[in-house]
């Protein structure tokens, strides 16, 4: 059963590598690593199908070792995409700070109290938010208290 599974992941892996490659050279992006998991998943795949085509008589001692390490990485990428911090969309970041320099006229705080929105609130938090506050009500206390305490007011003399 390891092996088919471990051909199934590394024909994922392999997949996910290579269209991580085309989305660089198509749309320019930033590199994504994808060389270690076009590896990983080469490994995997060689390991689980040449134990399927032997019928299970030639088992792979490396292959519960590279199972184990694919879930390992899985786990660690999965914790470190969800602890990144997630930009929003352009036109809610043009929206936002075109408001905030309006009302306040600090271009700095603003940029300020936007990174710290990304860093704290859900898109869709914050988009319920400014709703609440568009429509006369108040930012509450503890969204005003982290924005103050990441944000100082900047002072000019």
């Amino acid at each position: 059963m390891l092996a088919y599974i471990a051909v199934i992941c590394g024909g994922l892996l392999v997949l996910s590598a290579l269209t991580s490659f085309w989305m660089h050279s198509v749309y320019n992006s930033p590199g994504s690593g994808g060389g270690p998991s076009l590896i990983l998943g080469a490994a995997l795949l060689y390991t689980g199908s040449r134990e399927i085509r032997s019928k299970h008589l030639d088992r792979s001692r490396a292959l519960p070792w590279l199972m184990g390490f694919t879930a390992v990485c899985i786990v660690v990428a999965v914790v470190v995409v969800y602890q990144e911090r997630h930009d929003y969309p352009m036109s809610v970041q043009t929206s936002f700070l075109t408001s905030c320099e309006a009302h306040s006229g600090d271009p700095g705080r603003c940029g300020c109290a936007l990174h710290w929105f990304e860093s704290h609130e859900s898109l869709t938090e914050f988009i319920a938010l400014n709703n609440e506050i568009g429509n006369g009500g108040r930012i509450p206390a503890d969204v005003a208290a982290g924005i103050t305490a990441a944000c100082p007011v900047s002072t000019t003399t």
